[in-house]
C-alpha cells in the first residue's frame, strides 16, 4: 500500500502517513487498498483525501459466514459467524425474501422462510467489496481532521475534500490542479523522525 501526503509542514505530512499506515492495519486494509493519498492546505484550511482499492477483492461464498443450524418447514435457521457480514447478508436476504419473511432473533441469529439451496446460492460476491468500502470510509473518518463540518465528494470512488467553510469552485480547482501533478515523496522517514520525537520528550 502506497501512502502519499503533501502538506505544508513536512513533520506534519510523516504524522498523517504514520496514522494511516496505523489505522490500515488495525483495519485489516493494507491488503486490499493499493494507494492512499492526502492534500492539506492551510489558507484556506482544506484537506483532500482518496483512497485507490485492489482492483479485485479476495472472493467470497455464503458458507464463509453463514451456517444453517435448523430446517423445518421451509423455516430455516442460520448463524451469521463473522458479524462484519450482518448488515449485507440482511439487506440482501430482504430483497431477495422480503422483510415479512426474514426474522432476526439476535444480531447474528435469523429466521427466514425459503429454502436452503435458495438461500446457499445467493450471489454474495459483491459483499466483500461492500465490506471493504464500509472499512475504506472508516478509515476515511478517522484520518479526516476534526471540525472539517463541509464535505465534498471529488471524481473517483472514494475521494472527499472537507474544509471548516464552504468550498468554493477557486478551492475545488486549486486542489484539483495539485492532485493532478505526481505526488511528492517525503524527504524525512519513521526512522528519522522517532529519534527526534524521542529526544523532545526528554
Amino acid at each position: 500500500m502506497n501512502i502519499y501526503v503533501e502538506s505544508p509542514e513536512e513533520l506534519g505530512s510523516l504524522s498523517i502517513k504514520m496514522l494511516i499506515k496505523d489505522a490500515a492495519s488495525d483495519l485489516n486494509l493494507t491488503r486490499l487498498v493499493n494507494e492512499v493519498r492526502v492534500h492539506m492546505t492551510l489558507d484556506p484550511f482544506l484537506f483532500y483525501m482518496s483512497v485507490t482499492k485492489n482492483p479485485a477483492p479476495p472472493s467470497v461464498d455464503i458458507d464463509d459466514f453463514l451456517t444453517i443450524t435448523d430446517e423445518d418447514d421451509d423455516v430455516l435457521k442460520m448463524e451469521i459467524t463473522d458479524e462484519m457480514y450482518a448488515p449485507y447478508l440482511l439487506q440482501l436476504l430482504w430483497d431477495r425474501f422480503g422483510e415479512d419473511n426474514v426474522n432476526q432473533i439476535r444480531r447474528n441469529i435469523l429466521e427466514i422462510k425459503a429454502k436452503k439451496d435458495e438461500v446457499m446460492s445467493l450471489p454474495v460476491y459483491e459483499l466483500k467489496e461492500r465490506e471493504v468500502d464500509g472499512i475504506v470510509f472508516d478509515l476515511i473518518h478517522r484520518i479526516t481532521p476534526v471540525g472539517l463540518r463541509i464535505i465534498h465528494k471529488m471524481p473517483g470512488d472514494m475521494a472527499y475534500l472537507a474544509s471548516e467553510d464552504t468550498i468554493t469552485e477557486e478551492s475545488i480547482k486549486m486542489i484539483e490542479d495539485a492532485i493532478s501533478r505526481p505526488p511528492r515523496e517525503l524527504t524525512i522517514t519513521e526512522e528519522e523522525f522517532m529519534p527526534r520525537t524521542s529526544k523532545e520528550k526528554k
